[in-house]
């Protein structure tokens, strides 16, 4: 089963159908988003793209089957850094399919990757990678180097801000031209102070190069327009957040497209197909 996002109210609603094998699965999906373990995938008419994996190679072609993806469709995966809930699953996986593995640069230096096809990217340095654009821009996370990631793909733009401690105006200005934007939402400010976690463990989480705040974030929405169509919070915290926390927060600010935002619970899948992207995009319904 697949968490396929058809209709939204009060941020979180969906809809949860058995995968139609006569649909036009062409989408974005969140195969999985938490402190534990996260992956994201594009598919297009004949090609999958990967975005991170902190899963087993069985799970995450488990995750990948139930959105309607074959594994010779992957056409490689791309890394945003180098800590273990976003690589877990990448060298086997890769090895397994066969794939190529796009990372920062300064990862090829730390990762005993060896027998992988690795591919070193820089950020602002575009490339191709089957039909998908993809463009690396720097992120702020305390690991060698990081990156957020924006895919061209279907006449749409895809973007993946995740695991930085802020934003930039060059983050803002690339969300701002998104048809799909998923980005962290990782902690509340409170609850993080009041939690369990040692200080030197709250210090590295709420500085600017740990992880995204619910208002960090919800400053970051209030800046996007008409052009966004569809959003996706990801990557919170076990323990200190909640879908109920940022949907409380948004509740009470102005953040566009508020009925097409989507928090992302640990565990769920979450699947937006491009045609609902492209239509809504074009007749605004």
């Amino acid at each position: 089963m697949v968490v396929t996002v058809q209709a939204y109210h009060s941020f979180t609603t969906s809809s949860i159908l058995q995968k139609d094998k006569g649909a036009d699965m062409r989408g974005f999906a969140v195969l999985g988003s938490s402190s534990k373990a996260n992956a994201y995938a594009l598919q297009s008419q004949d090609a999958v793209l990967l975005i991170d994996n902190g899963f087993s190679c069985r799970e995450l072609l488990r995750r990948l089957d139930s959105m309607g993806a074959q594994p010779a469709q992957v056409c490689a995966v791309l890394v945003t850094h180098n800590h273990i809930d976003h690589t877990r699953g990448v060298p086997l996986l890769a090895k397994k399919l066969g794939i190529p593995v796009y990372l920062p640069r300064p990862m090829t230096r730390v990762l005993p990757w060896k027998d992988l096809a690795v591919k070193p990217t820089d950020p602002e340095e575009e490339f191709m990678v089957g039909p998908f654009r993809v463009l690396p821009f720097r992120t702020y996370h305390d690991t060698d180097a990081s990156v957020g990631y924006s895919i061209a793909c279907e006449d749409l733009r895809i973007t993946i801000i995740t695991d930085t401690g802020r934003t930039d105006e060059r983050m803002a200005e690339i969300a701002g031209v998104s048809d799909l934007l998923c980005v962290e939402t990782n902690y509340c400010e409170h609850l993080l102070a009041s939690g369990r976690y040692p200080p030197f463990l709250k210090r590295r989480i709420a500085s600017s190069a740990g992880h995204l705040s619910n208002s960090d974030a919800l400053a970051l929405l209030q800046q996007l327009d008409e052009v966004t169509q569809f959003i996706f919070l990801c990557h919170l915290s076990g323990e200190n957040n909640s879908p109920e926390t940022v949907r409380e927060l948004l509740d009470h600010h102005q953040v566009p497209c508020r009925d097409r935002t989507v928090i992302c619970r640990r565990g769920e899948m979450y699947l937006q197909q491009l045609m609902d992207v492209k239509t809504r995009r074009n007749t605004g319904l």
